[in-house]
C-alpha cells in the first residue's frame, strides 16, 4: 500500500527546519507546491497537521519520525518523506536528532486506508538500517526505491 503512494515530488531530501513546528511547515510547503491540494496556504495546512492530536509523540528513536493526521485538505493519503542532514528536536524516544521525517495525511473518510497505510509505514521502522540508507540516498529517486524495498520486503 504504501509503495502505491509515493512520489518524488513529495520527497524533501534537504530539510532545513530543526523544530517540530519549522519541519511541518516545512512539509507542508511540499504538499501545496506538488498541486495535490487545492490551497496554497502552507502556513495554514501546516498549521491543521499540527493541530492534530496523532502528532504528539512521534519521534521513534534511530534518527526516525512518522507524523501523522487527518485532515480534510487532502483528497487522499499523502506520504511525504524528509531529510535532514543536520538532524531536528523532536523529543525522540531515545533524545536522539530526526533525520527522516514521514508526514501521512489522510482525509477522514478514507480511516481504513489511513489505519493500512499507518501500518505499513510502522513496519518500515523496524528495519535497523533504513536511517542509514535513507542518509546515503543520493535523491528522491533513490528515497523512493528505498522505501519500496523495505515496503517490499516481509517482515
Amino acid at each position: 500500500m504504501v509503495n502505491d503512494l509515493l512520489d518524488e515530488q513529495l520527497i524533501e531530501p534537504g530539510l532545513r527546519a530543526t523544530t517540530r513546528a519549522d519541519v511541518l511547515r516545512e512539509l507542508a510547503a511540499v504538499v501545496v507546491r506538488s498541486g495535490l491540494v487545492s490551497s496554497d496556504d502552507t502556513d495554514g495546512l501546516a498549521d491543521e497537521v499540527a493541530q492534530r492530536e496523532h502528532l504528539e509523540s512521534a519521534a521513534s528513536g534511530k534518527g526516525l519520525s512518522l507524523q501523522h493526521a487527518e485532515i480534510q485538505q487532502v483528497p487522499s493519503c499523502l506520504v511525504v518523506v524528509g531529510r535532514s542532514r543536520v538532524g531536528i528536536s523532536m523529543s525522540a524516544i531515545d533524545d536522539r536528532p530526526v533525520y527522516l521525517v514521514i508526514l501521512m495525511l489522510s482525509p477522514p473518510e478514507k480511516r481504513s486506508q489511513y489505519l493500512e497505510v499507518f501500518g505499513d509505514l510502522v513496519s518500515l521502522f523496524h528495519a535497523d538500517d533504513l536511517t542509514d540508507r535513507l542518509m546515503s540516498a543520493s535523491g528522491p529517486h533513490e528515497i523512493v526505491e528505498v522505501i519500496e524495498e523495505y515496503a517490499s520486503s516481509p517482515a
